[in-house]
């Protein structure tokens, strides 16, 4: 938890834009297999199923992280419109966003960010595993 925190003060002061709710979903190349996070000020709902349009909610719970991995999520919006990736492996997984805020909606995706050790696919990924901590769901 003293990583959640620290997080949530890095992302206070980056003057990154204030969201409003995060969609996030992973999923597994040649495979049926999707997950999904939508997060809000202090809820997660979880949903999982062979992909985002067949899923279903399998979790939902008030957190007061919510609000912390929704500051985490925000310097991704300088990305808007990009498939990020820093790998030429494309047969992973992949993590796509979307996000609503008072300036407005952007999306973006990225290939097996895990993979990446810095640059944007990096941040998304760091982001991602503060999600993932949080709910304690396995990635």
């Amino acid at each position: 938890m003293k990583k959640i925190l620290s997080l949530a003060l890095l992302a206070a002061v980056s003057g990154t834009p204030a969201l409003q709710e995060v969609s996030v979903w992973r999923s597994v190349a040649l495979t049926d297999e999707a997950t999904g996070w939508v997060v809000t000020q202090d809820k997660i709902v979880v949903y999982a199923g062979p992909n985002p349009e067949q899923s279903n909610e399998v979790a939902s719970f008030t957190t007061p992280y919510a609000a912390t991995i929704l500051e985490a999520f925000g310097p991704s919006s300088a990305y808007d419109g990009q498939s990020l990736s820093c790998s030429r492996m494309k047969d992973g997984w992949t993590l796509t966003l979307r996000a609503a805020g008072a300036d407005g909606h952007f999306a973006l995706s990225a290939t097996t960010p895990n993979m990446c050790t810095d640059g944007p696919a990096h941040e998304l990924w760091q982001a991602y595993k503060l999600l993932i901590e949080a709910t304690h769901v396995a990635p």
